[in-house]
Formats: structure tokens, sequence, C-alpha cells
């Protein structure tokens, strides 16, 4: 499962990025991919405040907070293929630097000889690193859905229910079959276990709560810490 973000002001542009992509996507890919197409910059904020999970996005940058917005891209989805709409008036060097690390440029005005170039490129390249398995710092998970690429900062935690793994985002809840003790000698030391059935990424651990025998993550939600648990969470607290 692929999502990608297409943003512009102006809604022709998104109609035939949506078009082009489309088309893209089924030749060069055997993924299922989900498009989230938005036409105002209203639309836009509304839709990143739900911390999605993104793995490519073509975005207007022109105009107020466009670039703050790539660079909010960028720091939630660390490993999205970026594509920027820019205008000629647009300094290069508002844009083209590490935090956003665009992989494209779409610069306006756009023709369908540019789009059809630089999307074919973009298109490339995104597909080429998608199918390498030794990507770093991302979690890859398949289900009859589909298969996922999940940046580790996107996650927030593994619950052992049902006989199933579920993997919980700010915006998501993914489930499969694996075990939890595979999961804790495959992922990286960013994950602690801190009960038989949580594995927590660490790094969105806001406190712990001795009293209650729990932690509390970024978002509020508070995960169990059993007794083996608790010098290994105190430690991670440190």
């Amino acid at each position: 499962m692929i999502d990608m973000m297409i943003f512009s002001r102006r809604e022709q542009e998104v109609v035939v990025l949506r078009q082009y992509s489309g088309e893209l996507a089924g030749k060069m890919s055997q993924e299922k991919w989900v498009y989230h197409c938005l036409k105002s910059s209203r639309e836009a904020e509304d839709f990143l405040r739900e911390n999605p999970m993104l793995d490519m996005a073509c975005m207007d940058i022109a105009g107020k907070g466009g670039v703050e917005r790539a660079e909010k891209v960028r720091q939630r989805n660390r490993h999205a293929y970026l594509i920027l709409i820019a205008d000629q008036g647009i300094s290069p060097a508002l844009y083209m630097r590490p935090g956003i690390m665009a992989g494209s440029l779409l610069l306006r005005p756009l023709s369908l000889e540019q789009i059809r170039r630089v999307l074919g490129e973009a298109f490339r390249e995104f597909c080429r690193e998608f199918e390498r398995e030794d990507r770093k710092a991302s979690f890859v998970v398949e289900t009859r859905e589909g298969r996922w690429r999940i940046d580790y900062g996107q996650i927030n935690y593994f619950e052992s229910r049902e006989k199933k793994i579920c993997l919980r985002t700010d915006s998501r809840e993914i489930s499969f079959y694996d075990t939890m003790d595979r999961l804790e000698q495959e992922l990286s030391e960013e994950f602690v276990r801190c009960h038989r059935s949580f594995l927590v990424n660490r790094r969105k651990i806001r406190r712990y709560l001795p009293g209650k025998n729990m932690v509390e993550l970024q978002d509020q939600s508070q995960i169990p810490v059993s007794r083996s648990y608790r010098g290994r969470i105190r430690e991670q607290l440190v």
C-alpha cells in the first residue's frame, strides 16, 4: 500500500497530476496506491494535522506556509519522496535544503511535457527505492491489503492482540501475523519491551507513571508496564 499526497491550489494541476500519477503507478508498480488529492491550503493543513503516513508527496509550496508544510511532511515521513511545485519567483534557497530534501521539482508554468518528464523520473526512482529490502529505519508490513513501508518514527507501539500483532501510528492501525519475541529481536534499539504484549517506540515515551505501572506516550495514550520490564523502562528514561 502506497500513500501519495497531491496538493495544488490550482485545481487543474491536481487533475493532471493525479491522472499521470495513476498511469505511472500502474505501469511501474504492483502495489496498491491511495491518492490524497487536496486543492486548498486549508485542506492541506487539516490533512497534515492528522499526521498521515506518506510514501510520496507532490505539493505546492507557493503562497503562505507552503515551505513550512513541505518541512512538516519531511519531518514526519523521513523516507517519503517529495516533488515540489514552485513558482519562478520563489528563491531555490528556500526549498532546496536539507530540511526538505526534495527529490524532484516542477516549476511553473507547468507544461504537459514537463509533468510527464519530472513525474516519470520521480516514479522510476521511487519504485526502485521502494523495492529495496535493505532500507534502514523503516518497517515493512505485508497483509492481504498490500504492503506498507513505515518509518520507525511514525510507529508508536506494537501490541500483541488476538493472535496478531497490531502496529499503531497516530493515524492508522495495521494488523499482521508475527510474534512479539521475533519483533523484539528484529527491531532497532529505538523500541523497548514494556510488557509481554507491548513493544513501544522509546522516542514516543513522554513519561513513566510508576503508580499506575504505565508509560504515557506523546499522543497521551497509556501503555501497561509489567513488573519484569520496569527496570528496562526506567533505564530508557534516564
